[in-house]
């Protein structure tokens, strides 16, 4: 009987240890979702705020392009409207890809192998925007 007893207690004890293996496992896997949306917002709220800038920008342009008045100057006007409204919104996407990344849906590969891709793409778009400045 006590021997009955004892098996009984031990299969609760387990029982409950996974249970707090499992809490345990998903509290990491929330605390690491939330500080990895924390350091995106960090990278998303200047990129909004320099999206509005060159939507500003590229308005400004374009009410003012009667006043360019060569068609070297016409071009570089249009040419640079379309860069502060394309590259902006290209930036948002790939923000936006990585902010939409859900660690706790996915296994770690899937969510590794997203991100690089989006981040790669996003470092990519910043150095070709940073060239075509010039």
């Amino acid at each position: 009987m006590e021997l009955e007893e004892l098996r009984n207690e031990w299969q609760e004890m387990s029982k409950e240890i996974k249970k707090q293996k499992i809490l345990t496992d998903k509290l990491i896997i929330d605390m690491t979702q939330e500080k990895y949306n924390n350091k995106l917002k960090s990278i998303s709220i200047p990129e909004t705020i320099g999206t509005i800038i060159c939507f500003a920008m590229a308005i400004y342009i374009l009410f003012n392009f009667s006043k360019l008045d060569t068609w070297y100057m016409q071009l570089s006007g249009a040419f640079t409207a379309l860069f502060c409204v394309v590259l902006p919104i290209l930036s948002l996407k790939f923000i936006y890809g990585m902010k939409k990344i859900d660690i706790s849906e996915s296994n770690y590969k899937e969510a590794l192998g997203r991100f690089a891709k989006n981040k790669m793409n996003f470092v990519l778009l910043q150095k070709v925007s940073f060239y075509l400045n010039f």
